[in-house]
């Protein structure tokens, strides 16, 4: 038999039995795995690996399990199961307890808010859904077959202690009005890889709260509290809606070397000091409200795309790292340049509507290709002012 046209029977077979996720995929494999282990006899199934007999042991495995009109109407049955039990809501804990077919749930989303004692919820469960305000979560209730825990936005319970939640757990995602701490540390197990706070979210963090195992970190659109160093740890590489409303002091190591983009939001106006930003960071964005004087060294030589705000309109000389590629000034910045405040890196420079400062030879730097000019400049452009290569947009 062709390896590729068994292959191509089982992607046929498949695509018949209607399949909508991997994980109904899975499954279905998991299913045939075990009909096999339990059905086929392996000292009779030959295992050789010669070029006349090219497809693979466990497609052999299969095709026996199939064509028998037993165990192939056994896998179906399971398969239809499955289906009808993929995704269960429950408004009652008694409900979810007298199911029949509870042993089949994969996604189950609970409605209620009495807590459900430990063994409610089946091993079969991988993904859990808490849709309301449940009054407790009893220690061992969840099992350890979860590895996705949400909580829906009228949660605000705490979660503590910790083994509340089961260290198989790789994705945790608090609804909006979540609001509690997550002290002690081991609240939040170190198998959690992907973390998402609801927008009301604003608890301090301290250093050993986030597990070291998060990736991926969203604190939500109104967190607005104090961060300390090494709170948020090193393995996060995706930092996502921080400081929308974010106006807190930033100290050296609250913001990780993973992070090697920082947009901050609309709110934030904080003073900046050598070490706050990263050495990591290449692109550094700051919000409309952002208008502070700049201490040198604090933005970091690693940076080469720079956006300023709306509302920035100071000084900028000696401040900016010399690895700048791409320099943004907001609408109202409309400060005088001199040669060498732009640094010799820069290609691509933009101004604001409201600068109209006279540019004088030395200012925009022989590398810049692209110079856009605001609608308001209206100021005199000599020879030799503006580099040859440089393409000027207004």
């Amino acid at each position: 038999m062709d390896k590729r046209k068994g292959k191509s029977s089982f992607d046929k077979l498949l695509k018949e039995l209607g399949f909508k996720t991997i994980g109904e995929i899975l499954k279905f494999q998991k299913i045939l795995n075990q009909c096999i282990e339990d059905n086929i006899d392996y000292s009779n199934i030959n295992n050789s690996n010669s070029n006349d007999n090219n497809i693979n042991h466990g497609e052999k495995l299969f095709w026996r399990v199939w064509r028998s009109v037993v165990l192939k109407d056994q896998i179906l049955e399971y398969y239809r199961l499955l289906s009808l039990n993929y995704n269960v809501k429950f408004h009652y804990k008694e409900e979810l307890l007298n199911y029949s077919n509870r042993d089949y749930i994969t996604i189950l989303q609970y409605e209620g808010i009495e807590p459900l004692p430990k063994g409610y919820i089946p091993n079969s469960v991988s993904k859990l859904i808490f849709k309301n305000a449940v009054q407790d979560i009893i220690p061992g209730a969840i099992p350890m077959s979860v590895k996705i825990l949400r909580f829906g936005p009228a949660f605000n319970q705490s979660v503590g202690p910790v083994g509340v939640i089961p260290d198989s757990v790789t994705t945790l995602i608090f609804g909006l009005n979540f609001n509690q701490p997550i002290a002690p540390s081991g609240v939040i197990p170190s198998s959690v890889k992907t973390l998402s706070f609801g927008d009301l979210f604003n608890q301090p963090l301290a250093s050993g709260l986030i597990p070291s195992s998060v990736t991926d970190l969203n604190l939500g659109l109104g967190y607005n509290n104090t961060i300390g160093p090494h709170s948020i740890p090193t393995s996060v590489t995706r930092l996502t809606k921080f400081c929308h409303t974010f106006n807190q002091i930033i100290q050296p190591g609250c913001i990780p070397l993973s992070c090697t983009s920082i947009k901050f939001g609309r709110f934030f106006n904080q003073a900046l000091s050598p070490g706050c930003i990263p050495s990591s960071c290449t692109s550094l964005i700051f919000g409309h409200n952002f208008d502070r004087d700049i201490a040198p060294k604090s933005i970091p030589l690693s940076v080469s795309s720079l956006t300023f705000g709306l509302n920035f309109n100071h000084p900028i000389k000696g401040l900016l790292p010399p690895s700048i590629c791409e320099l943004i000034f907001g609408l109202y910045f409309n400060q005088p340049l001199t040669p060498g405040d732009i640094p010799s890196s820069v290609k691509t420079l933009t101004f604001g509507d409201q600068f109209n400062q006279p540019i004088v030879p030395g200012v925009i730097p022989k590398s810049c290709h692209t110079l856009k000019l605001g609608k308001l400049f209206n100021q005199y452009i000599s020879y030799n002012t503006i580099p040859s290569t440089t393409k000027i947009i207004k």
